[in-house]
């Protein structure tokens, strides 16, 4: 059984402030690839703090601009242990290159009375913007009018793609209602299917598994619909839920053992039940011992301590969800239990192509928009497929602790991949904004339910 760490708690912002932001955790994973091992990595903070994104560093060459005019004996003495390369012009910024990592220089010049800042030169990149209509161009919903995509702006996915557009040896499986294997932004990403639902073909009955899908992972640059997330992993569609959304605990961990034993690599369920069932843990817990990180919805009571299984459980990334403004979204689940926080209101996405449940709704075929934690969650969930992209080799617990680390307040500096955490402000309560922390309680000796049907795990 896991138990709970013992991690300081963190202040999540919001999303679109400060949160999530894909960019800096592949800059971290860049890094840092090659250096990770199987065991979850030590993290502390480092004497020398460093400016620039963690892993676009360049190392050996620093930026100084010095209160004044610098007296030449000084840029002698500097000149002996490092080269001037250069003066910005205009603002006296000189460019400074030296052997090895630089870190050294830089304390000096930052413990300098008569240098106003010091900090490394760093990498930048052209952003990277598909050609899939409605990423810029508006679509006309049922419910929010016409709108285009703004979860990956918000998660500042256009700078990561000029990374990476992600692996399609990654792939990342949709735990719920089915998928539309001929929908054209989803079909060529489809790497296999399977169904626990009695009674029920493979395909989306609901509307809801194939509306997920999409956010996270489909097809993209290719001049159709929306972009996906991590363009180029695949989707192992494991339906579980039926065509009214609902469906049983015994069949969602048999999903999710499912997907783990069929090589995926990341297991998003935008779904809940109000128990904790150990039958659920403990497929979490199979899930992440077979390489496979599960992320999971907070839910959309808007309540502070009802989370469902499977975010009640520690092995989950948990998701909330924000609106465009960055606020937390007024129907989301938040507290203790939760990770960090996404896009999920009005996110436009796929939809079936055929008639299915959430027609009878309004809600439109081909594509629409929806909102919920489910529509945060595939967006979480693509983000750590491009991590694993970038550096397959990491584990659950290492993508799940650069994703939370790389959240809110902390900052991910250095070349040794050292973070730290700004204190939560008192100000900011479970009403105003929320608290989160990196560890959720799990492991103890919860009841099997008894009394009444079966839970019903629904979509969030």
């Amino acid at each position: 059984m896991l138990k709970e760490p013992v991690i300081k708690e963190v202040q999540l912002r919001y999303i679109i402030n400060k949160a999530v932001f894909i960019a800096i955790i592949l800059a971290v994973v860049l890094g840092a690839a090659s250096a990770q091992t199987a065991s979850t990595p030590s993290f502390k903070a480092q004497t020398v703090m460093t400016s620039g994104s963690p892993g676009n560093i360049r190392a050996g060459h620093i930026l100084v601009r010095f209160k004044g005019t610098p007296a030449q004996d000084v840029l002698n003495r500097l000149n002996t242990g490092a080269k001037l390369v250069g003066t910005i012009a205009g603002i006296g910024v000189r460019h400074l290159q030296v052997a090895g990592s630089g870190v050294a220089l830089l304390d000096h010049l930052r413990q300098r009375p008569d240098v106003e800042f010091a900090e490394f030169d760093s990498h930048v990149q052209a952003f990277v913007t598909p050609n899939d209509p409605y990423f810029s161009t508006a679509y006309p919903t049922f419910k929010y009018g016409s709108i285009a995509q703004w979860a990956p702006q918000a998660v500042s996915a256009p700078s990561a793609w000029a990374a990476t557009d992600g692996s399609q040896s990654v792939v990342i499986a949709i735990v719920d209602t089915g998928v539309d294997d001929t929908h054209p932004d989803l079909a060529s990403k489809i790497v296999g299917e399977y169904n626990f639902v009695k009674g029920e073909s493979v395909h989306d009955g609901f509307g809801h598994g194939t509306h997920v899908a999409g956010i996270a992972a489909a097809a993209t640059d290719n001049s159709t619909g929306v972009a996906g997330i991590c363009w180029n992993c695949g989707i192992l569609s494991v339906k579980v839920l039926d065509s009214q959304g609902s469906g049983y605990i015994s069949d969602v961990a048999s999903g999710i053992t499912y997907a783990a034993s069929h090589g995926a690599r990341v297991i998003s369920m935008s779904l809940g039940g109000s128990g904790h069932t150990q039958t659920l843990d403990n497929a979490l817990n199979y899930a992440v011992a077979n390489n496979a990180l599960p992320v999971c919805a907070m839910g959309n009571s808007g309540s502070g301590s009802n989370t469902p299984e499977p975010a009640y459980w520690y092995p989950c990334l948990t998701v909330v969800a924000t609106d465009q403004s960055g606020a937390r979204a007024s129907f989301s689940n938040y507290g203790a239990k939760a990770d960090v926080a996404a896009p999920g209101v009005g996110v436009l996405s796929t939809m079936p192509t055929y008639s299915v449940t959430l027609n009878s709704y309004g809600y439109k075929q081909n594509y629409d928009a929806l909102s919920g934690t489910s529509m945060a969650t595939p967006v979480v969930s693509g983000i750590a497929g491009l991590v694993l992209s970038v550096n397959p080799n990491l584990t659950p617990a290492q993508v799940k602790g650069i994703i939370m680390a790389s959240a809110g307040d902390c900052r991910i500096e250095s070349l040794q991949l050292t973070f730290w955490c700004a204190q939560p402000e008192p100000h900011l309560t479970y009403g105003g904004g929320y608290r989160i922390r990196s560890g959720h309680s799990t492991g103890r000796a919860y009841g099997q339910h008894s009394g009444g049907p079966p839970h019903r795990p629904r979509a969030e």
